[in-house]
C-alpha cells in the first residue's frame, strides 16, 4: 500500500510542486481531459438512471 505525503507540506502558492515548471498547454490538456472523463462519468449515470426507471425491485427488505 501506498501513503502519501504531500498534504503535510505547507504550499505558499496553493498547489504541490513548482509551479514555476507549468505549462499552459498541458493545464488545458489536464483540465480538457478531466471535464469529458466527468461529463462521461455523468452520461453513463444518467443512461442507467433512465434504463433502471420504471423498473420493480423485488426486495425481502422494505426498507430501503
Amino acid at each position: 500500500m501506498y501513503l502519501s505525503t504531500w498534504y503535510l507540506e505547507n504550499p505558499t502558492h496553493g498547489g504541490a510542486g513548482d509551479p514555476s515548471k507549468a505549462r499552459k498547454e498541458f493545464g488545458e490538456a489536464i483540465h480538457r481531459m478531466t471535464v469529458e472523463g466527468l461529463v462521461e462519468v455523468m452520461r453513463e449515470f444518467f443512461d442507467v438512471q433512465e434504463k433502471m426507471a420504471g423498473r420493480k425491485l423485488n426486495r425481502r427488505n422494505t426498507r430501503f
